[in-house]
């Protein structure tokens, strides 16, 4: 009906839906609408099909996620990953702002695509995780087990298991960034364990190898994303949006327009299959 193309995202439940689960979807549908930045997916609609299944459409999206950006094509230079790291910061300010935390920051959920206005367009995808910021008794709840992907969970929200979520906030979205960042800039995660439970414990307890350690960047570019990373909450940039601040000011050449019509001239037929 809306005569445009748009992606469909489909759960189509084994068993009866809960009214738990109904809520937590359109909560998911309700939170991603909210948000007006162009680096969030614009949501049309969303609802339940005759049988049973949850629909949410949205914006199709053509490009590569950031996880396959770096695996097929190896991490991007520094300028390109401050580009498209400063993107994703905007978006999650604006959640922050509204009180909402993403809870699930990782490559794979951040898709790069192209706009006339903007060749290296970043999207940050699914907020099926998302809640309040805060202790919120009406929001819908998240089943009972720690929320977001192993190697990208702030130390926070792994602890938070064992005695909720009450104090985790807008620096746990921004952990994940740093994780991002890490990834990104160096092509390794910060702990690559064998099980997601190892994995998981490691982001408590071990120290991550600095980052000038794997690659050669910027001292600068390195102190914002290493002080990021830290193990309590108050160790690193107070927001998302102090954390941009610094990544605008690091010494490393800006990504321009010129530079990503290369790119995806270059690589724009392998990264430019709908998604």
């Amino acid at each position: 009906m809306l005569a445009r193309p748009a992606a469909v995202k489909l759960i189509r439940p084994d068993k009866p839906i809960s009214v738990e689960v109904a809520d937590r979807f359109a909560f998911e549908a309700q939170a991603a609408a909210r948000l007006r930045s162009i680096h969030s997916v614009e949501v049309y609609d969303f609802g339940v099909t005759r049988d049973g299944a949850f629909f949410l459409v949205m914006e199709l999206l053509e490009g590569m996620d950031l996880e396959t950006v770096v695996r097929k094509f190896g991490p991007p230079p520094p300028a390109r990953a401050v580009h498209v790291l400063l993107q994703v910061c905007e978006v999650l300010s604006e959640a922050h702002e509204a009180g909402l935390l993403h809870r699930d920051i990782k490559p794979a959920n951040i898709f790069l695509t192209t706009r006339s206005s903007s060749l290296d367009l970043a999207k940050l995808l699914d907020f099926g995780l998302v809640r309040t910021i805060g202790c919120d008794r009406e929001q819908p709840a998240t089943p009972r087990k720690l929320a977001g992907t192993p190697a990208y969970l702030p130390p926070e929200v792994v602890t938070a298991d064992c005695y909720g979520e009450c104090h985790v906030d807008g620096r746990a979205d921004l952990y994940a960034v740093a994780a991002v960042a890490y990834y990104i800039l160096s092509g390794e995660l910060l702990f690559d364990r064998d099980t997601a439970e190892d994995m998981a414990v490691a982001h408590v307890v071990e120290e991550v190898i600095p980052l000038g350690q794997q690659v050669t960047v910027p001292s600068d570019l390195e102190d914002a994303v290493m002080k990021a990373l830290a193990k309590d909450p108050d160790s690193r940039q107070p927001s998302v949006a102090a954390f941009a601040e610094e990544l605008r000011e690091v010494s490393v050449p800006s990504w321009s327009a010129a530079d990503a019509r290369r790119w995806w001239q270059r690589y724009g037929e392998a990264a430019t299959k709908p998604s």
